[in-house]
């Protein structure tokens, strides 16, 4: 027998019998968050501490909580809040704020049209498909708000250089750490084994240059936001 879950469409909750759909959890509030333990409606580094106590005391959370769904940290859906939530928000906590990156998969391409348009259309359900993904990741000019003045630079973004990729495959990862200290000590090396890649890629602190003093930074970028 299916169980009876519910899912946002438009701002409206719909009520069905279907095993995919979101649980009815979201009942409760017009944009329920999965993952977001301290109700800020962001999910972040500083939910962590109140999942821990979700999943350890639910008492205790709800009285630090009142009028938070415990049921935002039931990332697996199935009811509970438990150990086997803490994969999954572990994931959804590591996602990392970079700018056009709509679908929090390091890379910033074509696979981030759609999830930009829904950041842009419906956010409600964007939080629920990319759980954890800074929804402001698609506020590419960085004035607050996810809206139509994004859709410009955000098809700028697509086909700019991406600022710390080192191997111009257009993603942020570990696999940009050889090419980044090649550019840093050789730059005609860098130029040799990636023809055609953009070495200032790697000039993150923009002073023109590639140095010591873009390590962090590179670094920085590079971390899960928690670590």
């Amino acid at each position: 027998m299916l169980k009876v879950t519910c899912f946002v469409m438009l701002g409206l909750v719909f009520t069905v019998a279907a095993p995919w759909a979101l649980p009815c959890s979201v009942a409760q509030s017009p944009c329920w968050v999965p993952a977001d333990m301290n109700c800020d409606d962001v999910v972040n580094c500083d939910d962590i501490d109140p999942f821990v106590l979700a999943l350890m005391d639910p008492a205790a959370w709800k009285a630090q909580y009142p009028g938070c769904n415990l049921l935002n940290g039931d990332l697996n859906y199935d009811g509970w809040v438990n150990a086997f939530d803490l994969t999954p928000f572990q994931k959804a906590i590591a996602n990392r704020s970079i700018k056009a990156d709509a679908n929090c998969d390091g890379c910033i391409n074509d696979d981030d049209v759609d999830a930009f348009v829904m950041a842009l259309t419906n956010p409600c359900l964007y939080k629920h498909k990319f759980v954890g993904c800074p929804i402001l990741n698609c506020d590419v000019n960085e004035d607050g708000s996810v809206d139509s003045f994004d859709i410009g630079p955000f098809a700028d973004k697509l086909v700019a250089p991406v600022k710390g990729d080192m191997n111009c495959d257009r993603c942020i990862n570990d696999d940009d750490v050889d090419p980044f200290m090649v550019a840093l000590v050789d730059p005609d090396e860098y130029a040799i084994q990636y023809p055609g890649c953009d070495i200032l890629n790697g000039d993150l602190d923009e002073d023109g240059l590639v140095t010591a003093f873009d390590v962090d930074p590179f670094g920085a970028l590079l971390a899960a936001p928690c670590e």
